[in-house]
């Protein structure tokens, strides 16, 4: 960043007020610049966590949906220690009571673990909070099955026999031409109408669920021979369905070419709001139409949690630019005479050849006989 001292990567940076030159206070996992605190990704790079204090939205629910969003998206890996909640309290201006809650919000839904004497850790999903590997609580659990069928009589070869056709039982339910697809947001759908287009003709159903709606559908997931999760609650997705870890995939999504053309030919002097489901997700938004397009100022942004810093920007710009989380509710609030532009995205080539890959080994696998 422009004028931070060579070598600082990865050290604690102090704008003082008045100065260009950043002080150097001592060497952490963040770098905090105007209450913005970036942490330090092992390789290089940073995320950026940041508070809008004028949001309706309370700052640890801020906090939690943005850390939330980076494990998601694998921008925060799994096993990476995160700032203690002291430091992230300290360089955000809030109370440790407010990034408390947001760590605990984390941790109930399974993708942070505090470890004694250390800190709190992205979990790692192939390593249980002991220690153990998952292959290490499968032995423990089948050594006790093992002993409970002696303990009763039963012929350990026999159990196994029984587990196994149950197994193959329940596998040949599914079908491998329904694909099931997960996000938290209606983004949902624009990935289903990419994935049936892309799919078209080759005999594959597609259908959509909200990550809070997996347990209504778990009889549609049950029966679909892959599950595929948006890119940002990846890691949410095998945490809510760890028995079916096999069958998840993820995919690449980039911007449908239409719409990058369509951010390219805005003028200079185009007036943009960028309009987010959630803050987290401005940033990566900013890029986007920056990256595209030569506009004279920096767009303003804001999410549609704070609808009142919403609804006083809509009428003061020429072009709305949002996701398409907000493709229900926003549409219907944009002024006459501004025009919208929906941030689509569609299926990555290389992701949808491996996912025909996927599907043609699960089809030849029925057509042997055997469990899908």
């Amino acid at each position: 960043m422009p004028g931070w001292p060579a070598g600082s990567s990865n050290r604690f940076i102090r704008l003082v007020p008045g100065s260009v030159q950043p002080e150097v206070d001592r060497t952490i996992t963040v770098l905090v610049a105007r209450q913005t605190v970036l942490v330090q990704l092992p390789g290089g790079g940073a995320v950026e966590l940041s508070l809008d204090r004028e949001s309706e939205v309370a700052l640890h629910v801020q906090l939690f949906e943005q850390i939330k969003h980076f494990i998601g998206t694998n921008r925060l890996p799994q096993g990476h220690e995160l700032p203690s909640v002291r430091t992230l309290a300290r360089h955000l201006g809030v109370s440790t009571v407010t990034v408390g809650r947001a760590i605990e919000a984390l941790r109930d839904r399974g993708l942070v673990e505090t470890v004694a004497g250390k800190g709190v850790y992205v979990v790692d999903f192939a390593r249980a909070s002991d220690g153990r590997t998952g292959e290490e609580r499968l032995q423990d659990f089948a050594a006790l099955v093992v002993s409970q069928a002696l303990t009763v009589g039963l012929d350990p070869a026999l159990v196994a026999a029984a587990i196994n056709g149950l197994i193959r039982s329940g596998r040949r339910r599914r079908d491998p031409r329904r694909i099931v697809v997960i996000d938290e947001f209606d983004s949902v759908d624009v990935e289903v109408d990419s994935l049936r287009r892309s799919l078209a003709g080759e005999g594959i159903d597609v259908a959509g669920i909200k990550l809070g709606e997996i347990e209504a559908n778990a009889e549609l997931i049950d029966r679909a021979g892959t599950i595929i999760a948006a890119p940002h609650c990846y890691g949410l997705v095998r945490q809510r369905l760890e028995h079916r870890i096999g069958d998840i995939v993820g995919l690449t999504l980039n911007l449908d070419p239409e719409v990058a053309a369509d951010l390219r030919a805005l003028p200079p002097d185009t007036r943009v709001l960028l309009v987010a489901t959630v803050p987290a997700f401005i940033g990566w938004m900013s890029y986007a139409v920056s990256s595209l397009s030569l506009l004279d100022q920096t767009p303003e942004a804001v999410s549609m949690t704070n609808r009142r810093a919403l609804a006083g920007s809509l009428s003061g710009a020429d072009v709305v630019v949002y996701g398409s989380g907000c493709r229900r509710d926003l549409p219907g609030l944009i002024p006459d005479g501004v025009r919208g532009v929906e941030l689509r995205h569609v299926v990555d080539g290389d992701s949808l050849e491996s996912l025909r890959s996927r599907l043609k080994a699960l089809l030849l696998a029925e057509e042997d006989g055997e469990p899908a």
